[in-house]
């Protein structure tokens, strides 16, 4: 019996060491089963909430190619081939109904046919098991998101700095610092669109002090930015509302009275 294999990982918590654990289960299971892997397909930093992976791609259309040396798709968990399971499931159908192929979790150590009942239902549950454990991770990280944020006022988003500040410290202790050149440049762009000069004006002037940003909107971005009056957007989460919460261990550029929202 002859097979290929797929793994995965995506870039939310997880690593290259989850390859090798797929790897170490799989080769395991083909050890076991006698089964020989004739090709191998990776995607990294992947999210499996579609099929629009560079790996899969390859895959299908190497099936399609070699469907007849091919006894089966071998793949730890199926959450590894798709953690939305509608299209999975239709992907797994389509699959064994034009190319005779089944899929393996070799985790559980389960040979799926989608041509009896028994079988269906329990590929379908691994399936179902996967998607809500999606939910319930996505829930967690958005719940810890506005905990942080909305109750902790931290800053917390990824990337470099907004302009006009620097990161300083780690972790749950890291806050944003005024950068002091910066910081200036910023406070001119303010003082001048309160005093009614024309945003083309204080552009050429905010690029003569040493503004680097780029782009037409460049001076409206960090005037609608409420970060600089130590404020943050915050997205809704559940019954708890979004809107504007207040930064904390921040110092804002801008006195909030005026700022212009």
């Amino acid at each position: 019996m002859k097979a290929i294999k797929y793994t995965r990982y995506s870039s939310d918590g997880q690593s290259s060491f989850s390859i090798e654990r797929q790897d170490l289960i799989i080769e395991n299971w083909v050890r076991y089963n006698k089964v020989e892997i004739i090709d191998a397909f990776k995607d990294e930093g992947h999210s499996a909430r579609s099929f629009d992976r560079p790996d899969v791609k390859k895959l299908i259309a190497f099936i399609k190619k070699n469907y007849r040396q091919i006894d089966y798709l071998v793949v730890a968990e199926l959450t590894r081939f798709s953690r939305e399971a509608g299209a999975a499931i239709t992907m797994v159908k389509q699959i064994q109904h034009d190319y005779g192929i089944r899929i393996v979790s070799a985790s559980r150590g389960a040979i799926y046919d989608v041509f009896d009942s028994s079988s269906y239902f329990m590929m379908g549950l691994e399936f179902l098991l996967g998607t809500s454990e999606n939910i319930k991770r996505q829930n967690d990280i958005n719940g810890g998101i506005y905990a942080a944020k909305a109750e902790k006022g931290r800053w917390i988003q990824g990337g470099p700095a907004p302009y006009g500040y620097r990161k300083q410290g780690t972790g749950e202790n890291r806050v944003l610092v005024q950068d002091p050149a910066e910081a200036a440049i910023i406070r001119h762009i303010y003082t001048r669109f309160l005093s009614g000069t024309p945003v083309y004006v204080i552009k050429t002037e905010a690029k003569a002090l040493g503004f680097k940003k780029t782009g037409n909107d460049a001076i409206h971005e960090i005037l609608k930015n409420p970060l600089y009056m130590g404020q943050q957007w915050v997205k809704a989460w559940k019954n708890h509302p979004g809107g504007l919460f207040p930064l904390k261990n921040f110092e804002p550029i801008i006195d909030p009275i005026t700022c212009p929202n």
